[in-house]
């Protein structure tokens, strides 16, 4: 009975495993492949038609507003946003730190005067 069990929850098993390899295989298949890269291609091309027919609204309302009389234009645009004090506020600059001198500068160092790559000293 017990070996009944096992061979019976094997077979299971392998068709499952089976199953899944098989899924696994076919979704790999250049067939596939091609299928969900043309999907894509077709959905780009929507959102790229989308896109232009935006823009093409976008610059009809545009041209609409720029050949109204100016009258007009004034009850058109729209209110400017608030002021925010905080936004404006000038940017802090950090404190002017005087440069390190180096010891070439200094007249009584060892090697002062001297060239890069030039040996000797005073």
């Amino acid at each position: 009975m017990r070996r009944l069990l096992y061979f019976g929850a094997g077979a299971v098993a392998a068709l499952w495993a089976r199953r899944r390899l098989v899924a696994a295989v076919d979704h790999y298949t250049p067939v596939s492949i091609r299928d969900a890269a043309v999907g894509r291609a077709r959905r780009l091309g929507g959102d790229v038609r989308a896109a232009v027919d935006d823009g093409r609204a976008a610059m009809a309302e545009r041209e609409r507003l720029l050949h109204t009389p100016s009258s007009e234009r004034a009850r058109v645009r729209r209110p400017r946003p608030a002021f925010d004090g905080a936004a404006a506020a000038p940017a802090r600059r950090r404190p002017e730190l005087p440069l390190p001198q180096s010891p070439s500068d200094d007249e009584t160092a060892p090697g002062a005067g001297m060239f890069i790559g030039q040996r000797g000293g005073p």
